[in-house]
């Protein structure tokens, strides 16, 4: 998603996806949120462009109780999970 104003712009990376079979918080998937904003946008040196990442998991919140570090999921703020999209939309 490209989103131009007139004073800066914003590209969002949108991945929907299914997270059970992903090895947990260390995917460089889930990472990329980091990796964006440490290696890209700093490379870009452009303080008018913004780079974010944002996965949109289809697997619940419940489901990923076998991942190490798990507890923290809910406060990482680049895994949006579909149910609770579903909600915050329709409530």
């Amino acid at each position: 998603m490209w989103m131009v104003t007139p004073v800066k712009q914003q590209i969002v990376f949108l991945d929907p996806k299914g997270l059970r079979q992903v090895d947990g918080l260390s995917n460089e998937k889930i990472q990329l949120h980091k990796t964006i904003k440490e290696q890209i946008e700093s490379q870009l040196n452009d303080p008018n462009i913004s780079l974010h990442s944002f996965i949109i998991s289809s697997t619940s919140y419940k489901e990923l109780k076998h991942w190490k570090g798990q507890e923290r999921l809910q406060t990482l703020t680049n895994i949006m999970f579909t149910l609770d999209l579903i909600k915050i939309i329709f409530t």
